[in-house]
């Protein structure tokens, strides 16, 4: 999710006071010549102190010009943070349509702008804004959205007063299953509050943990990963690492050392990945000016380190990958280091949680050649094992720089190339890489821009003109549920 800059949007919105949500409109839409009906549909939700029902059926056609080019390989969503909608790309016939959000326009109304989301097999969690007054604050709302009944049900409402213009709803994550959620309810500046709530029968939401930011030193941050069954979530709340099962009592995993008499003992653990058999958790150590990362066996509770990713200034950057066959790929390059060798070095572990104090033993180690400024943003493995690697190459000798989508062979210890696209602008934040789940194509989400390259080496393309420069927090769409 990307936070901030959904954040810098909502305080443009609040001081335009969203005046422009009830007239939405993109710039590509061409009129459709077919009608507009409407029909909407109220009913009264089991009484609940905290809920109101809105059910809202439409039939509202919208179109924008068809992409004659190419097509994606699964439907997709992204907000448009300007709007304060969710618009979804349909595969089938290459639009792109507003699927939620406060204008008429969009084919599932909300009462609010949406400021961020979630979605998880034909359910949609949203955080919702309305109007906000730098003197009185703004109330703000987490809602769920039923794709298939096309019925949106608010959850909780909360309000902020001035002159705090973020929503409490700080993390919130579904399942996988899209049956229950998990979010941070921020109180103040110092402390938040962790909940669980069903979302099939919309009982009241079950507090499972806190977090208390000391002004004096030590601090706790929010982190959710559900496992991929979606039947526990590992979060990162008090005292440390947690698990819960929804009927259980939440289970501390790893103990944090949040010691504010000495702040250099600091050691707080996060959530990172989860192995298919959700048999282990990696996870993320912080200390006070570094971090290093491991695993934990969630049955024992035995953790081990994971070599070469220790984080401070001066050390190299890496990014790894927790297969399918319980192993790590981890690749480490020396971004930016000058006193550095120019390589990117690519480690294989084994887990062993039987053989004994570091059950994580190395099974290869391949160095190659590659550019001061070259870095490996991310790591992907296919169904069938195949490991890919999404690279920014910013070569010397040939300008200039380009992603580059790689397979690798580790006998050969080279990289086959799959795709590539140019990228030359002279500042970029990439926030976030968006696979399919076959492997088949990646989204990078980049600062005001998106593209889109797939594994076959057809298709490589900037989805900008068609998703607008506000678009953030892409989700791919695997089920065919769409209204």
């Amino acid at each position: 999710m990307a936070k901030q800059i959904v954040r810098l949007g909502i305080l443009v919105l609040a001081l335009l006071l969203f005046g422009a949500c009830t007239q939405v409109g993109i710039e590509e839409v061409t009129p459709s010549l077919q009608p507009s009906n409407t029909s909407e549909i109220t009913s009264t939700p089991p009484p609940r102190p905290t809920s109101t029902l809105t059910f809202t059926a439409t039939a509202r056609p919208t179109s924008t010009p068809i992409v004659a080019d190419f097509r994606l390989l699964a439907d997709l969503y992204w907000l448009r943070t300007n709007r304060g909608e969710i618009w979804r790309w349909q595969t089938d016939s290459s639009t792109a349509k507003c699927l939620a959000g406060v204008s008429s326009t969009c084919m599932i109304s909300v009462p609010e702008p949406i400021i961020d989301f979630d979605y998880q097999n034909g359910k949609i969690l949203v955080s919702l804004i309305s109007t906000y007054n730098p003197k009185q604050g703004g109330n703000f709302q987490l809602g769920s959205i039923d794709i298939s009944q096309q019925q949106y049900q608010t959850l909780v409402t909360e309000h902020r007063g001035a002159p705090q213009p973020d929503s409490p709803f700080d993390k919130f994550a579904l399942s996988p299953n899209g049956t229950a959620a998990v979010y941070s309810l921020k109180l103040s500046d110092f402390e938040s509050e962790v909940y669980f709530i069903d979302l099939d029968n919309f009982l009241e939401p079950t507090l499972i943990g806190r977090c208390r930011h000391q002004e004096d030193g030590g601090y706790c941050s929010v982190r959710i990963l559900w496992a991929p069954d979606g039947q526990r979530v590992a979060y990162h709340a008090q005292d440390g690492l947690w698990l819960y099962e929804p009927g259980s009592d939440p289970e501390l995993l790893i103990a944090d050392n949040n010691d504010i008499e000495d702040a250099w003992n600091l050691k707080l653990y996060y959530p990172h990945t989860w192995s298919s058999d959700q048999q282990f958790l990696a996870f993320t150590e912080r200390h006070w000016e570094s971090s290093i990362d491991g695993v934990v066996e969630v049955t024992t509770k035995k953790t081990t380190y994971i070599p070469n990713t220790r984080s401070v200034r001066g050390d190299p950057e890496f990014n790894y990958l927790l297969t399918q066959e319980n192993k790590i790929w981890l690749a480490q390059f020396t971004f930016g280091i000058e006193q550095l060798p120019e390589q990117i070095i690519i480690y294989n572990y084994s887990l062993h949680p039987n053989a004994g104090a570091d059950w994580l033993i190395e099974t290869s180690r391949r160095k190659m050649n590659f550019g001061i400024f070259d870095r490996v943003e991310s790591i992907w493995e296919k169904p069938d094992g195949e490991i890919l690697f999404l690279i920014w190459h910013n070569p010397k000798d040939s300008p200039p720089p380009y992603w580059l989508l790689a397979q690798y062979n580790v006998t050969l210890n080279e990289f086959s190339e799959r795709n590539t696209i140019n990228y030359d602008e002279d500042e970029w934040v990439l926030l976030r890489t968006v696979w399919l789940k076959d492997g088949s194509a990646v989204l990078l989400e980049i600062q005001n821009a998106a593209y889109y390259l797939t594994t076959d080496g057809n298709i490589s393309e900037s989805l900008t003109p068609f998703v607008g420069k506000d678009a953030c927090c892409f989700q791919w769409v695997y089920e065919d549920l769409a209204p």
